[in-house]
């Protein structure tokens, strides 16, 4: 517990909240919970991120991992993604389709190698999904193994690409122009027979009701249209991805 000030420190500027908003925001938690006991001052936090042995109390550790979104076990781990161990022998290697990781060791892995919060973190055949049980943050997050086949992203995102979903993000209507091509919002696609497929897709009219599935221009497979609902269903927005031992952040979410 000797570096919980420096990990609490982290995720609040992982999180871009200064020591005020923290303050005003443990305001709300108190007066939900009906206890002053909540309330966190804010040069009372600049000791604790300084002060590596300082002690904290019950209610303020709740309020803090209430305002960060995070579980205490994640808070933990913050900051020590690079020590460890990186035994990636549950992951499939040889998938054809773009797996979902459901109840099983290779999700274990994929939540270790990207956890809920790698989405705030600056680098450390078919498509599968990864999940073990319900996620600690009520579903929020999938992981997913890029396969070869339908690899839509090749050769930006080669298969074997380990992906976290946010299942939060799943609108289409994103138009800004980009500049790299990593910027781009990336989806991942439930097509009616079941498979999965992870690409860039854009609405094609007003209602919302057809998109266009676009693979890379150096890529083997073509675009195509789908109806919405119909064809395919989002599932959710890739956040980030880790390709071999190195984690990317995609620099619109």
């Amino acid at each position: 517990m000797d570096n919980l000030g420096k990990q609490l420190r982290i995720v609040r500027e992982r999180l871009g909240l200064s020591l005020r908003d923290v303050a005003l925001l443990s305001m709300e938690i108190a007066k939900e919970r009906g206890s002053q006991q909540y309330r966190i001052s804010s040069s009372w936090l600049a000791r604790i991120e300084s002060e590596p042995k300082h002690e904290i109390g019950s209610h303020s550790l709740i309020a803090l991992l209430a305002i960060y979104r995070i579980t205490l076990e994640e808070l933990l781990t913050v900051g020590s993604l690079r020590e460890l161990p990186e035994d990636t022998s549950t992951i499939p290697e040889d998938s054809d389709e773009t797996i979902v990781l459901i109840n099983s060791p290779a999700e274990a892995t994929a939540r270790t190698l990207l956890p809920d919060d790698s989405r705030t973190v600056v680098t450390p055949e078919n498509t599968e999904v990864l999940r073990q049980g319900a996620s600690k943050r009520n579903g929020r997050f999938l992981r997913i193994v890029i396969g070869r086949q339908r690899n839509y992203l090749y050769p930006i995102v080669p298969a074997g690409t380990i992906a976290l979903v946010d299942t939060y993000r799943r609108s289409l209507t994103q138009t800004r122009d980009v500049e790299v091509e990593m910027q781009r919002p990336m989806f991942l696609l439930e097509l009616r027979d079941g498979r999965h497929i992870c690409c860039w897709c854009e609405v094609v009219d007003r209602d919302e009701s057809r998109a266009i599935v676009l693979p890379h221009p150096t890529g083997r497979w073509r675009a195509f249209q789908i109806v919405l609902g119909k064809d395919a269903t989002v599932r959710g927005q890739v956040v980030v991805v880790r390709i071999t031992t190195v984690v990317k952040r995609l620099e619109h979410t």
